[in-house]
């Protein structure tokens, strides 16, 4: 059957077909297929050279961060770790500072105590001659402790016999004096300086000089411990 031909009018167009593959020639690719292939080719050049850039710039900014981050990190590291070996090395090297400190620290007490104790022994040595001085040069002063002894007697006695050291009673007698409170003064060689004995029916007084010095010294010694412990 002949083919019959339309006759287009003019400035008209039709539509171009393409040819399915395999019908425009067996032996060479078509236009379109080349296109295909150059475009599919194309976008798998342009993915694996995006890929290997985007990768190099991942790389190189990850390697970049990671350096930036280790030494910052190492930095920090590091000086925690050199602070940490100063301050051991700067407690080890105290260590003497601190044994030194302390020996001197019990140096300086043990002289201290040995010179509070020098300090006491001096004072005590220095009262009791004062006191030797005083009774020896003043007499009277025995008569002085003898009536605040008869003062703390509760009643006036009906007998009290009233004994001095040896000594005193001699330079009271030597001063016109030989009783105290009208009661006569008698002598006892056992007695100190300074010492009375007062004996009445119902009770003894003593006065003992001795304890006196001793009770100012204890004050004396409290006080110089307050000022050492200080």
């Amino acid at each position: 059957m002949p083919n019959k031909m339309r006759k287009l009018a003019p400035g008209a167009t039709r539509r171009y077909r393409f040819p399915q593959l395999g019908q425009a020639g067996e032996g060479e690719p078509s236009e379109q297929e080349q296109f295909e292939f150059g475009y599919q080719q194309g976008m798998e050049q342009g993915q694996d050279l995006g890929y290997q850039e985007g990768y190099q710039q991942g790389l190189t900014s990850g390697l970049i961060e990671g350096e930036s981050r280790g030494l910052a990190q190492g930095q920090a590291r590091g000086l925690a770790q050199g602070l940490a070996e100063g301050r051991a090395s700067f407690d080890e090297v105290m260590v003497p500072f601190e044994q030194l400190q302390q020996q001197w620290d019990s140096l300086c007490r043990a002289r201290m105590l040995q010179q509070k104790q020098v300090l006491a022994q001096l004072v005590e040595q220095v009262a009791r001659r004062v006191i030797q001085a005083e009774f020896t040069l003043n007499p009277q002063q025995v008569l002085t402790q003898v009536e605040q002894a008869l003062a703390s007697l509760p009643s006036q006695p009906e007998e009290l016999v009233i004994y001095l050291n040896e000594g005193d009673r001699r330079r009271l007698a030597e001063l016109g004096v030989t009783r105290c409170a009208g009661w006569p003064l008698q002598q006892d060689a056992a007695l100190a300086t300074g010492d009375a004995r007062l004996e009445t029916q119902a009770a003894v007084i003593e006065v003992n000089t001795a304890e006196r010095l001793d009770a100012c010294l204890d004050k004396i010694n409290s006080a110089l411990d307050s000022s050492l412990n200080g």
